[in-house]
């Protein structure tokens, strides 16, 4: 098992219970493993930020990093996590 930090703020982190978590997971974990875990252990009130009704990504909708840098840099909802990992996830914001 790996330790790793899960940080978020506004609606996501009311849906975590709190703008910083710790996620023990599985060694061979990735981001998308992260996802289908917190929506495991926090249910809908986490799921609905993150997919769709058809279980795909709401891209658009959140932005994830991973040690500081966005997941993209790397291998998207692949990257493999490590020990200690910092994920930092955001919901989009937007306005008039």
């Amino acid at each position: 098992m790996i330790a790793i930090t899960v940080r978020s703020a506004m609606s996501i982190a009311q849906a975590l219970g709190g703008r910083k978590i710790e996620v023990a997971l599985d060694e061979s974990a990735d981001i998308s493993g992260l996802f289908a875990h917190l929506s495991q252990t926090y249910g809908e009130a986490f799921h609905r930020h993150i997919f769709k009704k058809d279980g795909t990504t709401k891209d658009g909708h959140f932005s994830v990093l991973l040690n500081g840098r966005n997941i993209f840099a790397y291998d998207g909802f692949g990257c493999t996590l490590n020990e200690g990992d910092d994920v930092l996830i955001l919901p989009a914001i937007s306005g008039g």
